[in-house]
């Protein structure tokens, strides 16, 4: 590190909790490795979403089950309306 260095004009809320420059660099080093913790969970997440989409409902496990993208999708193609939604938390009548 450059002995010049003055770590105040970086961030001038921290110069009077710092008593040099070394506890400086550690305290931001620090919450660098906590940033990066946070973006592996994130990361982890997504994968996860990602393999159980793939374990998603298939017609065959469900009678008069179907999927469609929206355009080619019949129903919307006749304006029907919906009766109501399913997710993750229910039935939810419209």
């Amino acid at each position: 590190m450059n002995d010049d260095f003055n770590f105040v004009q970086y961030n001038q809320n921290f110069d009077h909790e710092f008593t040099d420059k070394h506890e400086w660099l550690n305290v931001h080093i620090n919450l660098l490795f906590n940033e990066l913790k946070d973006i592996w969970i994130a990361v982890h997440i997504f994968n996860t979403v990602d393999k159980e989409w793939d374990k998603r409902v298939q017609e065959k496990d469900v009678p008069d089950y179907m999927t469609y993208e929206t355009a080619k999708c019949p129903l919307c193609q006749k304006k029907v309306l919906l009766d109501a939604m399913v997710n993750s938390h229910g039935y939810s009548k419209i």
